[in-house]
């Protein structure tokens, strides 16, 4: 990664914290990215019961957002099971893109 890319990632993890520390603040936030105030998190369970989730938060103007990693949602959190879940698909902050391959 270069020093944007990193710089681009960290103020994605700042936002991250700041979305997860209330409920609905993460609509209030400008995106890291495009600073536009379009901000998604939404805490996806994979199991049933299971207290891990995968936080999805991405940018619903530029379609960029964190990586999916498991882990433990705030207690205001309401996991979404996946199968009930509409995640779009969006860009990866901080995980390189493969070059297409020209044909």
């Amino acid at each position: 990664m270069t020093g944007s890319d990193d710089d681009e990632l960290e103020r994605w993890l700042d936002a991250y914290e700041q979305a997860a520390a209330l409920p609905g603040r993460a609509a209030r936030l400008s995106c890291p990215t495009c600073g536009v105030q379009a901000l998604r998190l939404e805490f996806v369970s994979f199991s049933h019961g299971g207290e891990a989730v995968m936080p999805a938060f991405w940018c619903d103007s530029c379609r960029r957002g964190l990586p999916p990693v498991r882990a433990y949602p705030p207690a205001w959190a309401t996991p979404v099971r996946w199968e009930e879940t509409a995640l779009p698909d969006y860009d990866l902050v901080g995980v390189p893109t493969r070059p297409q391959e020209s044909s």
